[in-house]
């Protein structure tokens, strides 16, 4: 047996290695987790075949998330305080010209959509009624801040005579419907590039914005790409 004065020190290095093997299993899982919710959707996919995937028992998910609607929450609420944490920084930027913020913001997250987890962006359109009402209130929650960053941009465009006066809020529901559904018909194979259907997409919003204002400061946005989107773009 070690002597007494060692016991602290033993302890609290045991503590830290399951500390830290606990928080690397749970990052194992999600990311498997939400590959097969999209191929096989919400109810037909069973914590047995997600442990599987892992490589461990069904009960050691329970460690985790005490259920399958748990597991559903944290992958949809990773992906949205993901996408959050890259665009949280022009919610009160009035430095950065305000056009240039919606370029980035469209940019980031169209980057997040076409990344390695666009699978989990398909779940919100088939599994977000899944969840309980209190789950769901907080993805909302997220939903609603980036809605709010949005129209700060779009309040900060009008402000600098960019853009004439718009429905703030109508104008942001546009955009974001355009740039989510772009991941439906995306493929990695078509002529654009990530970057570059980003730019696009930023030009399209803009142009939508200006209406037939396009004069002045507008004019210095028009940068033309080296494809257009098409058929398997």
């Amino acid at each position: 047996m070690a002597p007494f004065h060692l016991w602290p020190k033993m302890r609290k290095k045991k503590i830290g290695t399951n500390r830290k093997l606990r928080g690397s299993t749970k990052n194992q899982i999600i990311p498997k987790a939400r590959v097969i919710f999209w191929r096989k959707g919400y109810h037909s996919t069973s914590m047995r075949e997600i442990a599987k995937s892992v490589g461990c028992k069904p009960a050691n998910l329970y460690n985790y998330f005490p259920s399958k609607e748990q597991l559903l929450f944290e992958v949809l609420y990773e992906e949205t305080k993901q996408l959050i944490s890259l665009i949280a920084h022009l919610e009160d930027d009035e430095k950065t010209h305000p056009v240039e913020q919606l370029r980035i913001l469209i940019k980031n997250q169209i980057s997040l959509l076409m990344g390695s987890r666009r699978p989990s962006k398909l779940l919100f359109d088939m599994e977000f009624e899944k969840l309980l009402p209190a789950k769901r209130k907080i993805i909302i929650g997220l939903r609603d801040r980036y809605d709010v960053i949005l129209r700060k941009i779009i309040r900060r465009m009008i402000n600098a005579g960019v853009i004439p006066p718009v429905d703030e809020k109508m104008a942001g529901f546009c955009i974001v419907s355009m740039v989510v559904r772009s991941r439906l018909w995306f493929s990695p194979k078509g002529k654009l590039t990530v970057d570059e259907v980003a730019e696009y997409l930023f030009r399209f919003a803009l142009f939508g914005l200006l209406g037939k204002a396009r004069t002045g400061d507008a004019a210095n946005w028009e940068k033309p790409l080296s494809g257009a989107p098409g058929e398997g773009t």
